[in-house]
């Protein structure tokens, strides 16, 4: 044998030692695994179905709903596993036996996800959807959960005119969709939905109908809320001109201390309350208790001079309240409901606007006897006045309960025949 030969000799011995012991290796790993696989199978996946069908608007309840496997890899979109995720809330619509239980079949207090059969809104709330017009960089950042404020452009009757003004109507609204086509809209807004509370959705609903809606994006942390009077565009007009001139455009008005009401408490005719509600800016629900403003103007003070005069409207109680601005006071009478029989409360909270006018928070509440025990009637409203711009309420009695409310709150007083019991009032803000 060659030498060449000899040295190839160790070469594959070498070699082929250094196969054998891979081939050992992998094969102790590979049988491993094998082993393991087979000695520890997958654990079954399972979905919950239900047990037997269950109507529409029933609480799911523990024995109605029932485990069972599941052999595809994945679950169904929005499917649970186990009883007590499910078990507590409502079916939105008919499950039939056997039937697979998912999210979006259900209702829950929390609200869940949108696309869950509680459509993401908690109980209590609402979901309204608003027209958003001139916001197109808001809206290009907007994501459901953020949180925005309102903001109602509308047109305003002022001494000046009929001027532009805008009102921040609320504040920190969670939205709960936005549009997922950049296109979508109606006219010339985008259409978003938020939550709300009930009243809110009213005034969402108002404001979507007769105004132009803006909106304004917050930082997630920040809750507070500002109150901000309305912005009149005389008034930005004037002082844009005042601030470029260096000198201001409207004379500084002296601050104010307190708001003084003149409440009268009046008994009026069918004659009078009709001349009364010919006064009015707006025409009152009839009937039911209401708080409405009159016009501006010396008309209505010459209108209740001629009334009295006629003896078609009698002042039975006068009285002054003071109030400090964003603050509650009030006047009452017969305060001890129980012990009377009836009682009669207003109550006010003021506050300033940019303008000079004065937005008012105005709470009646009535108490009178009936068959039945007590009856108690109360409304909560906000109205915008100027400085010495009378309101009236009424609708304080119900058909059958006025003669006995004269006779609990004002026995000394009788009023002579048939009289509806109203309010006038009329603010004057107290400066320094």
């Amino acid at each position: 044998m060659s030498a060449k030969k000899k040295s190839l000799v160790p070469l594959f011995g070498v070699a082929f030692i250094v196969a054998i012991l891979s081939t050992g290796i992998f094969y102790g790993l590979f049988v491993g695994k094998l082993n393991s696989a087979t000695a520890t199978p997958p654990a079954q996946a399972h979905v919950l179905v239900a047990a037997e069908a269950v109507a529409g608007g029933a609480v799911l309840k523990a024995d109605q709903l029932k485990r069972v496997p599941w052999s595809l890899p994945a679950l169904p979109a929005g499917a649970f596993s186990k009883v007590e995720e499910a078990a507590g809330q409502v079916v939105v619509d008919s499950l039939e036996a056997n039937e697979l239980v998912t999210r979006a079949k259900l209702a829950s207090k929390g609200g869940g996800p949108v696309d869950g059969g509680s459509m993401g809104i908690p109980d209590g709330m609402r979901a309204v959807s608003i027209t958003v017009q001139d916001s197109a960089g808001v809206m290009a950042m907007l994501r459901p959960g953020h949180r925005i404020d309102i903001h109602v452009v509308g047109h305003v009757q002022t001494s000046s005119g009929n001027e532009p003004q805008l009102r921040t109507l609320l504040e920190n609204m969670r939205v709960l969709t936005v549009p997922r086509d950049s296109q979508m809209g109606r006219g010339a807004g985008q259409v978003i939905t938020m939550l709300a509370t009930p009243k809110e959705a009213s005034m969402l609903g108002l404001a979507d109908s007769t105004a132009k809606i803006r909106i304004a994006l917050r930082n997630p942390v920040d809750s507070k809320t500002e109150r901000s009077a309305a912005a009149g565009l005389g008034n930005v007009v004037q002082r844009a001109a005042g601030a470029a001139a260096g000198t201001p455009a409207v004379q500084q008005q002296r601050p104010v201390k307190h708001v003084e009401f003149l409440v009268q408490v009046a008994s009026a005719g069918d004659e009078a309350v009709a001349q009364l509600e010919a006064q009015l800016r707006e025409r009152g629900k009839g009937g039911m208790l209401d708080v409405a403003a009159f016009r501006p103007g010396e008309e209505l003070q010459r209108s209740v001079a001629k009334l009295r005069a006629q003896k078609t409207l009698d002042v039975v109680s006068s009285s002054q309240v003071q109030s400090g601005l964003r603050t509650e006071a009030g006047t009452q009478w017969a305060l001890d409901a129980e012990r009377s029989g009836a009682a009669l409360r207003i109550r006010f909270a003021p506050s300033t606007q940019s303008d000079g006018r004065m937005r008012l928070k105005v709470s009646p509440q009535v108490t009178t006897p009936g068959a039945d025990g007590l009856r108690t009637r109360s409304v909560e409203t906000e109205i915008e006045i100027a400085d010495g711009q009378s309101f009236l309420v009424r609708g304080l009695a119900e058909a059958g309960s006025t003669a006995a409310l004269w006779e609990k709150l004002f026995p000394e007083k009788q009023a002579e025949g048939k009289r509806e019991m109203v309010v006038l009032v009329t603010p004057k803000l107290i400066r320094n």
